[in-house]
């Protein structure tokens, strides 16, 4: 796959279901560039710096994680560069680090409900070897907001509420009005594809006051706010049937 330009400065590679690769954003600033998300793996991060590489892009000078799951963070050894994600994120993401990480041990993860199959099956697709498998911290974590100065751009980090995870963050771009949502509407597949009314209503909320046009969920299509808002509502309208 390669690099698409969205905007003047927003560029992404595509999502690869095939081997649930996310798709990995980027914004070029007039010093600095970021990238959203280090990809499923070392290989995945790679491809993607030589897709840059290709259109005659920059490495990014900034890596921005948008939650723990695996396929957004399990490339992040082969990012050099300052890795910035929220302090839920970093807390998971250093639990992992003590994980072992055999054929063995994910499957016993998986029986024990902490790992679902679906990320599992992924995992052997994307690695021919678990064993290579290697968890990376941060460099630094924040709370609630952080901002990015990438030389007269400003990218900004929100923690939010979602169903999707506790540690979910947007990564918004407002000189374009863009944002990058992660899986930030897709529902809990680790608690039987929950949907959280509370969760759900707040970043409801957040994304109408939001000002922005386009938004990038990490497996879909670049969308547009209003179809954004709609799937929200009508997750909103199905949690509160149950």
């Amino acid at each position: 796959m390669s690099i698409i330009k969205l905007s003047n400065s927003v560029y992404y590679l595509p999502f690869d279901p095939d081997f649930d690769r996310p798709s990995l954003g980027y914004i070029l600033g007039k010093d600095k560039s970021l990238v959203v998300d280090s990809g499923n793996s070392p290989a995945h991060y790679l491809a993607f710096c030589k897709e840059l590489k290709a259109v005659g892009l920059r490495e990014p000078d900034f890596c921005a994680i948008t939650h723990w799951h695996w396929d957004h963070t399990f490339g992040m050894p082969a990012v050099n560069k300052t890795i910035i994600a929220n302090t839920l994120t970093n807390q998971k993401l250093n639990e992992m680090k003590q994980w072992q990480w055999s054929e063995e041990a994910l499957d016993e993860r998986v029986r024990d409900h902490i790992e679902i199959a679906f990320c599992a099956d992924h995992m052997r697709k994307e690695y021919d070897d678990i064993s290579k498998i290697e968890v990376k911290s941060a460099d630094i974590c924040f709370d609630k907001r952080c901002s990015v100065d990438l030389g007269g751009k400003e990218v900004q980090m929100i923690h939010v509420a979602s169903s999707h995870c506790d540690d979910a963050v947007v990564v918004y771009f407002p000189d374009e009005k863009i944002v990058f949502l992660g899986d930030i509407y897709t529902e809990d597949y680790y608690n039987h594809v929950a949907i959280y009314p509370e969760e759900n209503k707040k970043l409801l909320d957040f994304l109408r006051e939001l000002d922005f046009q386009i938004g990038l969920h990490s497996h879909v299509i670049p969308q547009t706010k209003a179809e954004i808002l709609d799937i929200l509502t009508e997750m909103q309208s199905r949690s509160e049937k149950t």
